[in-house]
């Protein structure tokens, strides 16, 4: 429930974002859908939303189709943590057998 409550957040804020026109919000739409937990999404958000904003010198920072096809060190980082993590158990029974990871 948290991750629909948490991409209906950004997906709200980006529609409202005045300075992105209906294409970039379409495609900003689409990759907060396809967010499979609330720090992911939080995360495209934020890095798509400053992508595509103005700076202070009025200029873009760059588009929105190069903002989504670059990769985030943040967004692999963020999903590598949570898969370690994901099962204590499974962490539990793997050092009671004594098997070794990295």
């Amino acid at each position: 429930m948290n991750v629909s409550n948490a991409k209906l957040l950004y997906i709200n804020q980006a529609l409202e974002n005045a300075s992105l026109n209906e294409r970039q919000k379409r495609k900003l739409v689409e990759a907060i859908s396809k967010a499979a937990t609330v720090q992911e999404a939080k995360i495209i958000f934020e890095t798509l939303n400053t992508t595509v904003t103005t700076n202070s010198d009025g200029n873009r920072s760059g588009t929105l189709n190069e903002a989504i096809s670059r990769k985030s060190s943040l967004l692999v980082a963020a999903r590598h943590e949570q898969k370690e993590d994901a099962n204590p158990l499974f962490n539990r029974m793997r050092t009671l057998a004594g098997i070794k990871t990295k």
